[in-house]
């Protein structure tokens, strides 16, 4: 049948007697002592000869962390760090440490093997005793147990070969736990390794001084101190026997140390000796002394053994032991002195130990107590002094008007003005108004100062602080508030234009405010040696005008903001020429006319920052304003030569002059008239007179007149369009039909031309 196996005990020797060890008298100075305290000792039970025979409550045995010849077993986390010396002994748990109803270690197995063996440097000899639950087969829990302790020690000895091991298997017959189920006695499962030599042995220390040995109705109070010098004493044996025999100790105290010896017969005289246990083994024996227990005469009890006060607010909880001995007489009461006084009852409450609660005292104030026993025959001897302060929390410290910062504030605070009874440990603060508290580093003696950090710039905050003590968080001092803040980022720069004697600048605001409005911009055009105030305008995309600059002049600008806490960091650099008068304008031609030249130029290269406004072109005598090209120079005379140059204008002033080109107006040819036809168009029986039509061609200019021969005779006429000469004539000067020589010239703006040659038609008549 399967059986759980599953606990190591390490026990390293040295020959000597094996040592039963008890807590309740152990000065814990070292790592290695009794994990069990007296109280649990008190209880358990001896080992049954068969325990599958127990029928009773889930009881806990005297093998519990005891290695098999009782010696104390402690776990194996408190032996890190130290070399196991004999006889030291270890207890390790093996929950999952091997595979169920097997020999072979599990991976976790393996490792708490590799943690036992850096505790094994000094060990030159090891035995294995292995245990498990005394349910199921004893056959087959016995050979597990066998199994399972050789492949531990075969896994020892394979990492420090320098190590003799032997291996010893016990089965279920030294349970730690009787009763119950079998989850409830995982613990009877366990490998002890008995380690029987080591390199390193601790000093044994100087024997214990047994101050006296006190007869009673069948027991010996005995008062003894605690050895001297030496390794650290984890418990102490008595012997009544003057130390043939020895057996475990339980003492209470605080050097020295009471202890009774009960069980004994009255008149019998005990040889009774005391010696300490340390790691390395038993110290010498101490001088023993003779006592026959008897029942003596009634006494005063012995002193009560008072514990370390708990102190509170205003009060003091005290906890304190019976005496020793009674004196023979039942206890009827306890009183209490404080600072010396009076001893007065108390009232009390528990069977032992027992606690009482002093009140009504000032926190801060130093109280030293002692207890004494009072029974029939009167009051004992008083206890063992104890001191206490009592205490509460701190009051509320003063806190000043914080300091904002980048994303932090900076607070100063004086000290509560009394800490409660208790030294002040430290400080924590509050920015949401007392709903969270964290802790905060301080500087200085008084007043303190701290720096919250991790804060939002532009939040505002309701800062406190208290005091923290043993006693916890004090009083919250007064409220202040805090926004915390920085300077604004960078402003972007984006565009500088060049204007007369000023300059246009584009920029877009921050994308921080730093926690804090922007008051304004600054601008500098030398690298930030100095700055000028900027009168903006927009919000998001701003524009600002730089005035006052000189012409022609390169800057180069950058623009910060600026807010009640500072400046921030300057743009980029952008640079911009001011504006200068433009550029000469390029002639390109100068076409003559009939008393006017058409001019025809090209703008300058550079308007020279400034729109142009205007052009100015001159005929070396007089000028005429443009605005583009081409333009028309009127009113010159034809046949006149000019000098004809440009100028441009702007908001700045006037170019240079361009390249120049002559040019000389001169009149239109006009051309010779050619007659083309004559038509009668008034003879008719309509009219008495009519109106002849004389069409021409060949005339350039406009007509504004002519004349006409007919037959020889000149006659005015009038126009009628730039190709119709008309008269009026009587019907017997033309008629219709006939035959006449014509001839013609016209008056144009620009002369008469000449006479047309003579032709002979015959006029048409109209019908």
């Amino acid at each position: 049948m399967a059986a759980a196996v599953g606990a190591f005990s390490i026990l390293v020797s040295s020959g000597s007697a094996s040592i039963a060890y008890a807590s309740s008298a152990t000065p814990r100075a070292s790592w290695f002592h009794d994990p069990v305290s007296a109280t649990a000792r008190a209880a358990e039970v001896n080992v049954p000869a068969n325990p599958a025979s127990y029928t009773g409550v889930l009881r806990q045995t005297k093998a519990t962390s005891r290695t098999r010849s009782g010696a104390t077993a402690v776990p194996l986390s408190w032996a890190a760090g130290h070399a196991l010396v004999a006889p030291q002994a270890i207890s390790l748990p093996l929950n999952g440490l091997f595979a169920a109803d097997s020999a072979t270690l599990s991976t976790a197995g393996r490792a708490a093997v590799a943690t036992l063996n850096k505790s094994l440097s000094t060990v030159r000899g090891l035995t294995c005793e292995a245990y498990g639950d005394y349910a199921g087969s004893a056959s087959h829990v016995l050979t597990l147990s066998r199994a399972r302790a050789s492949a531990v020690c075969a896994l020892i000895h394979a990492a420090r070969p320098n190590i003799v091991t032997t291996s010893v298997g016990f089965g279920g017959s030294r349970p730690v736990t009787l009763g119950g189920r079998a989850a409830d006695r995982r613990a009877n499962t366990r490998i002890v390794f008995v380690v029987t030599k080591s390199t390193t042995v601790a000093p044994v220390v100087a024997n214990p001084k047994l101050l006296s040995a006190t007869a009673g109705d069948r027991s010996i109070a005995i008062v003894f101190n605690a050895p001297t010098g030496g390794a650290p004493v984890y418990g102490y044996q008595v012997s009544t026997d003057g130390g043939a025999h020895w057996t475990s100790l339980d003492a209470v105290g605080d050097n020295p140390y009471t202890a009774l010896l009960t069980g004994l017969t009255n008149g019998v005289q005990y040889d009774v000796m005391l010696r300490a246990v340390t790691s390395s083994g038993v110290s010498p024996s101490s001088a023993g002394q003779l006592t026959t227990p008897a029942v003596p005469p009634p006494s005063a009890p012995w002193a009560v053994n008072l514990g370390l006060p708990v102190a509170g607010d205003t009060t003091a909880d005290l906890t304190f032991w019976a005496p020793a001995f009674s004196g023979g007489s039942v206890i009827t009461g306890y009183e209490l002195s404080t600072n010396g006084g009076a001893f007065a009852p108390i009232a009390f409450a528990g069977t032992g130990p027992f606690t009482t609660s002093v009140t009504g005292l000032t926190n801060g104030t130093s109280y030293t107590f002692v207890v004494r026993a009072v029974n029939g025959v009167g009051a004992g001897t008083p206890s063992n002094p104890r001191t206490v302060i009592p205490f509460t929390t701190a009051q509320a410290p003063t806190l000043s008007v914080p300091v904002r910062g980048n994303a932090s504030a900076a607070i100063t605070f004086s000290a509560p003005a009394f800490d409660g009874g208790r030294p002040i440990t430290g400080y924590e603060a509050s920015t949401d108004g007392g709903t969270t508290w964290a802790p905060i580093t301080t500087t200085g003696s008084g007043p303190f100062a701290a720096t919250l950090s991790g804060l939002t710039n532009g939040t505002a905050y309701n800062v406190s602080v208290h005091a923290v003590t043993i006693a916890g968080a004090g009083a919250a001092s007064n409220m202040q508030s805090v926004t915390p803040a920085t300077i604004p980022g960078p402003t972007s720069l984006n565009s500088v234009s060049g204007a007369y004697r000023a300059a246009d600048l584009a920029f877009t605001a921050p994308t921080s405010d730093g926690g804090d409005a922007i008051t304004g911009y600054d601008y500098s055009v030398n690298a930030g040696a100095a700055w000028q105030a900027l009168s903006t305008s927009g919000s998001g995309s701003l524009t600002a005008t730089v005035s006052g600059l000189a012409d022609n002049t390169s800057y180069t600008f950058i623009v910060r903001a600026h807010n009640t806490v500072g400046n921030g960091p300057a743009s980029g650099p952008v640079s911009a020429t001011t504006a200068t008068t433009p550029g000469a304008p390029n002639l390109n031609s100068a076409t003559p006319g009939n008393g006017q030249v058409v001019i025809a130029f090209t703008p300058p290269m550079s308007n020279g920052g400034s729109a142009i406004t205007s052009y100015t072109i001159s005929n070396g005598l007089t000028t005429i304003s443009a605005t583009s090209s081409p333009a028309t120079f009127t009113g010159l005379t034809n046949g006149t030569q000019y000098t004809f140059s440009v100028t441009a204008t702007n908001a700045v002033g006037t170019s240079g002059s361009s390249n120049t080109i002559t040019a000389t107006p001169v009149a239109p040819a006009i051309g010779t008239p050619v007659i083309l036809s004559t038509y009668d168009y008034g003879q008719s029986w309509s009219y008495p007179t009519g109106i002849v039509y004389v069409s021409y061609n060949g005339v350039s200019q406009a007509v504004v007149g002519g004349e006409i021969k007919l037959d020889g005779v000149t006659t005015s006429t009038t126009t009628s369009s730039s190709y119709d000469l008309y008269y009026y004539t009587n019907a017997t000067a033309v008629n219709c039909g006939s035959t006449h020589t014509w001839q013609i010239r016209v008056n144009t703006s620009a002369g008469w031309s000449p006479w047309s040659a003579q032709t002979s038609t015959t006029t048409y008549c109209t019908p």
